[in-house]
């Protein structure tokens, strides 16, 4: 199979029938551009994210492609509203969706420089994660650690997260000497 998101708002899954692709789902699930898309590691499963401050999770199920909402502005009663300095006027976007490793947790990066991490299977929100100071596109799930999360950005910072004790467990920043922080475009694990 093959998952595409577009600036028309749709989401379209194509089958691979002798070479040739066999489009299978065409629906316009999101209200914005769909700019990212990340299949599971294992199973009929992949999230789209949008700029219309939604993934969707979806599963291949009794014959159909079905889906469930993940709102970027659910937060948890204990988290601090965003920093006044971040532009939330036209709303929150996704700027990155990823899977970890065991694909019991789907992580959508938001433009309010956070990670949300959600159960899979309950589409519940599980932790924010939070250190960014501007925003990110790079979410890369370790290859062989469950539960590891690499996440990069714009800041020059590369972190590396425990999803699911919500901790740092490590650093760095990309600095270029006379320049201050260089951003952080894309990091892939070897």
């Amino acid at each position: 199979f093959l998952a595409a998101g577009s600036a028309d708002h749709h989401v379209r899954v194509y089958m691979m029938d002798e070479g040739v692709p066999k489009r299978i789902l065409e629906t316009e699930s999101h209200t914005d551009t769909v700019d990212s898309i990340q299949w599971s590691h294992s199973g009929l499963k992949f999230v789209s994210g949008s700029k219309d401050g939604t993934a969707l999770l979806w599963r291949f199920e009794t014959q159909q492609w079905k889906f469930e909402k993940l709102n970027m502005s659910d937060r948890f009663a204990s988290c601090p509203p965003p920093d006044a300095s971040i532009d939330l006027k036209k709303g929150y976007k996704v700027t990155m969706v990823s899977w970890d490793r065991s694909d019991d947790w789907v992580v959508t990066a938001v433009n309010d420089h956070t990670i949300k991490v959600w159960n899979s299977k309950t589409a519940k929100l599980h932790k924010v994660l939070r250190g960014h100071t501007d925003e990110l596109y790079v979410l890369e799930s370790h290859p062989k650690d469950q539960h590891v999360l690499l996440s990069a950005g714009h800041d020059g910072n590369i972190f590396l997260w425990d999803i699911v004790k919500g901790e740092k467990l490590g650093s760095f920043m990309n600095t270029i000497e006379g320049q201050g922080h260089g951003g952080i475009f894309d990091a892939k694990w070897s």
